[in-house]
């Protein structure tokens, strides 16, 4: 076979147009792999701004949640302290009908606590009629607001005594004849509550 040189002008234009092919293909391909590659950045983008936005909304709507908590919280705790301030002025209240009597023997076989109790008004306090009380009674444990004195005896103390007038005006007559059991070792305190007061006043000293 015979090479002319128009048969080896035809072989190279045919491996130019084969390598223009290939090199077309590749192009095409790396814009291709261009374009998807930044259409996926874009889209996990969108996506990540979308999860953002989503959890703001879920905070602001916890917060929202947390304010409204808070307010009712604030609301319950101004409601039991008005309750408890109510309380304690109802407690005081009936409390200042009760006194407490220190330093009263305790009965002996045939004596009764009202007996015991209505002679010390009369004679120690010189009430001729004992005070109207509804309630009378011993108390069995130590009154954790009252300031018990020593006594200089060796014996147990017998529990102090508690009684409630029937209104003001008998608490006044007696608190105002109590400095009469100065050196008696018998003494009157008031009944509040430790919330009101330290410790109960006793009165007996300071007539």
């Amino acid at each position: 076979m015979v090479v002319t040189e128009a048969f080896v002008e035809k072989i190279l234009k045919e491996a130019v147009a084969k390598l223009d092919s290939r090199l077309s293909a590749i192009s095409v391909s790396q814009t291709a792999t261009k374009d998807q590659l930044s259409a996926e950045i874009a889209s996990q983008f969108n996506q990540l701004k979308s999860e953002i936005v989503k959890l703001k909304s879920e905070i602001e709507e916890k917060d929202t949640i947390i304010a409204a908590l808070q307010s009712t919280l604030d609301v319950q705790i101004k409601a039991t302290d008005s309750t408890n301030q109510r309380l304690l002025e109802l407690e005081v209240r009936d409390r200042r009908l009760s006194l407490i009597l220190h330093g009263l023997t305790k009965e002996k076989h045939g004596e009764t606590l009202q007996a015991n109790f209505e002679e010390v008004m009369k004679n120690n306090l010189g009430l001729e009629d004992s005070p109207k009380i509804t309630r009378l009674f011993r108390i069995k444990q130590r009154l954790d607001n009252v300031s018990v004195r020593a006594s200089n005896s060796t014996k147990k103390a017998a529990p102090p005594v508690m009684f409630s007038c029937l209104n003001e005006r008998e608490v006044q007559t007696v608190l105002k004849s109590v400095g009469k059991l100065k050196g008696s070792g018998m003494r009157i305190c008031t009944d509040l509550p430790p919330e009101s007061t330290r410790e109960e006043t006793c009165y007996w000293q300071k007539q």
